[in-house]
């Protein structure tokens, strides 16, 4: 992320892993329901 690792602390570095992980997984489930919808405009 462009911060050197020496100025993390322990609880900002787990902070920022829980929160890339919430973006993936908010990813993963904008694609799926994009796919929904393009199933659905297929109908």
């Amino acid at each position: 992320m462009g911060i050197p690792q020496a100025e993390i602390t322990p609880k900002v570095r787990d902070a920022l892993m829980n929160l890339m992980a919430e973006v993936d997984q908010m990813r993963r489930e904008l694609q799926v329901a994009r796919e929904r919808l393009a199933n659905l405009e297929r109908l």
